[in-house]
Protein backbone atom coordinates (compact mmCIF):
# COMPACT_ATOMS: atom_id res chain seq x y z
CA UNK A 1 0.00 0.00 0.00
CA UNK A 2 2.83 1.85 0.63
CA UNK A 3 3.58 2.05 -3.16
CA UNK A 4 0.18 2.91 -4.27
CA UNK A 5 -0.02 6.24 -1.47
CA UNK A 6 3.32 7.39 -3.89
CA UNK A 7 1.65 6.17 -7.01
CA UNK A 8 0.94 8.73 -9.47
CA UNK A 9 -0.69 6.86 -13.31
CA UNK A 10 0.01 8.30 -16.66
CA UNK A 11 -1.83 11.62 -17.70
CA UNK A 12 -3.72 9.36 -20.63
CA UNK A 13 -6.20 7.71 -17.65
CA UNK A 14 -7.58 10.85 -17.11
CA UNK A 15 -9.07 10.51 -20.38
CA UNK A 16 -11.26 7.55 -19.31
CA UNK A 17 -14.52 8.29 -17.56
CA UNK A 18 -13.68 7.69 -13.60
CA UNK A 19 -17.56 6.75 -13.26
CA UNK A 20 -16.75 3.68 -15.43
CA UNK A 21 -14.50 2.50 -12.82
CA UNK A 22 -16.48 2.96 -9.99
CA UNK A 23 -19.45 1.18 -12.17
CA UNK A 24 -16.59 -1.86 -12.53
CA UNK A 25 -15.66 -2.03 -8.91
CA UNK A 26 -17.00 -5.32 -7.60
CA UNK A 27 -19.02 -5.30 -3.92
CA UNK A 28 -17.41 -8.41 -2.66
CA UNK A 29 -14.28 -6.05 -2.92
CA UNK A 30 -14.59 -3.28 -0.92
CA UNK A 31 -12.60 -3.45 2.41
CA UNK A 32 -9.82 -4.59 0.31
CA UNK A 33 -10.50 -1.85 -1.74
CA UNK A 34 -10.87 1.01 1.18
CA UNK A 35 -7.84 0.20 2.70
CA UNK A 36 -5.43 0.95 -0.48
CA UNK A 37 -7.82 4.65 -0.61
CA UNK A 38 -7.41 4.96 2.54
CA UNK A 39 -3.38 5.05 2.41
CA UNK A 40 -3.35 7.14 -0.64
CA UNK A 41 -6.17 9.39 -0.52
CA UNK A 42 -6.64 9.51 3.84
CA UNK A 43 -8.31 13.19 4.05
CA UNK A 44 -8.51 14.24 0.56
CA UNK A 45 -11.67 14.97 -0.84
CA UNK A 46 -12.47 14.52 -4.41
CA UNK A 47 -13.96 12.28 -6.87
CA UNK A 48 -13.95 8.74 -5.78
CA UNK A 49 -14.79 7.47 -9.23
CA UNK A 50 -11.30 9.30 -10.32
CA UNK A 51 -9.45 7.87 -6.62
CA UNK A 52 -11.00 4.04 -8.36
CA UNK A 53 -9.19 4.87 -11.50
CA UNK A 54 -6.36 5.41 -10.21
CA UNK A 55 -6.23 2.35 -8.19
CA UNK A 56 -7.16 0.10 -11.35
CA UNK A 57 -4.05 1.97 -12.84
CA UNK A 58 -2.07 0.77 -10.19
CA UNK A 59 -2.95 -2.52 -9.72
CA UNK A 60 -2.96 -3.25 -13.56
CA UNK A 61 0.89 -1.59 -13.38
CA UNK A 62 1.82 -4.13 -10.61
CA UNK A 63 -0.23 -6.58 -12.83
CA UNK A 64 2.50 -6.45 -15.40
CA UNK A 65 5.29 -5.70 -13.38
CA UNK A 66 4.93 -8.03 -10.80
CA UNK A 67 2.11 -10.60 -11.68
CA UNK A 68 -0.02 -9.44 -8.89
CA UNK A 69 -3.55 -10.58 -9.73
CA UNK A 70 -5.45 -7.94 -7.35
CA UNK A 71 -7.14 -6.00 -10.21
CA UNK A 72 -9.61 -9.50 -10.39
CA UNK A 73 -10.41 -9.37 -7.15
CA UNK A 74 -11.46 -5.93 -7.22
CA UNK A 75 -13.10 -4.52 -10.61
CA UNK A 76 -14.68 -6.77 -13.14
CA UNK A 77 -12.51 -6.53 -16.24
CA UNK A 78 -13.78 -9.45 -18.50
CA UNK A 79 -15.21 -8.28 -21.89
CA UNK A 80 -18.77 -9.03 -21.64
CA UNK A 81 -19.70 -7.57 -18.22
CA UNK A 82 -17.29 -5.14 -17.48
CA UNK A 83 -18.53 -1.17 -18.00
CA UNK A 84 -14.78 -0.46 -18.43
CA UNK A 85 -13.66 1.36 -21.88
CA UNK A 86 -12.75 -1.36 -24.41
CA UNK A 87 -9.33 0.79 -24.55
CA UNK A 88 -8.98 -0.42 -20.91
CA UNK A 89 -10.12 -3.90 -21.32
CA UNK A 90 -7.62 -4.30 -24.08
CA UNK A 91 -4.68 -3.30 -22.03
CA UNK A 92 -5.74 -5.77 -19.44
CA UNK A 93 -4.61 -8.92 -19.29
CA UNK A 94 -6.36 -11.93 -18.43
CA UNK A 95 -5.59 -13.52 -15.21
CA UNK A 96 -3.58 -16.38 -16.49
CA UNK A 97 -1.79 -14.44 -19.05
CA UNK A 98 1.83 -13.29 -18.69
CA UNK A 99 1.07 -9.75 -19.69
CA UNK A 100 4.42 -9.46 -20.47
CA UNK A 101 5.65 -6.57 -21.72
CA UNK A 102 3.71 -4.30 -20.27
CA UNK A 103 1.06 -2.79 -22.58
CA UNK A 104 2.99 1.20 -22.23
CA UNK A 105 6.10 -0.83 -23.54
CA UNK A 106 4.73 -2.45 -25.77
CA UNK A 107 2.87 0.48 -27.58
CA UNK A 108 6.20 2.30 -27.19
CA UNK A 109 8.01 0.00 -28.75
CA UNK A 110 5.58 -0.14 -32.13
CA UNK A 111 5.16 3.45 -32.59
Amino acid sequence: MEAFASFEPDEEWKDFPASAFETALMASSKPFVEAFLQAKFPHESGSRSEHLRCLYAFLLERRYREKLNLLYFAFDVFEETSPLPADVIARTPFPHEDGVPAFRYALQASS
